[in-house]
């Protein structure tokens, strides 16, 4: 019960980054909101860099974390099924194939045993 309730949260949380990202990126869903971001991400970009008296153009800012929102948003939901398959894989121990030979020898009947 407790897997199909996280897995839709999770597809949740991934679908408001993507929202989100697209509505720093483009007016497409909601103007309002895209003009908000508009706004304060200018004084964003002048605060980003801290101390380094680095200039980023608020435009290019607010795009680049627009677009890194919607990927990571696309990753989370695309992604963690096939984490979930990498990380098994990875932390199962290893099996002893058919094909090897093995590596406890055989060995062959003892004549009192015959």
């Amino acid at each position: 019960m407790g897997f199909p309730i996280r897995r839709l949260f999770v597809v949740a949380v991934a679908l408001f980054y993507i929202y989100m990202g697209v509505c720093k990126v483009s007016p497409i869903l909601n103007a309002e909101m895209h003009n908000e971001f508009k706004s304060s991400f200018g004084g964003h970009a002048r605060v980003f860099p801290g101390r380094l008296n680095i200039k980023v153009d608020p435009e290019l800012y607010r795009f680049v974390f627009g677009v890194l929102e919607i990927v990571c948003g696309a990753l989370i939901i695309i992604g963690e099924s096939i984490w979930q398959s990498t990380q098994s894989t990875c932390l199962s121990p290893p099996r002893p194939s058919s094909a090897s030979p093995s590596t406890h020898k055989e060995r062959a009947p003892s004549v009192s045993q015959v």
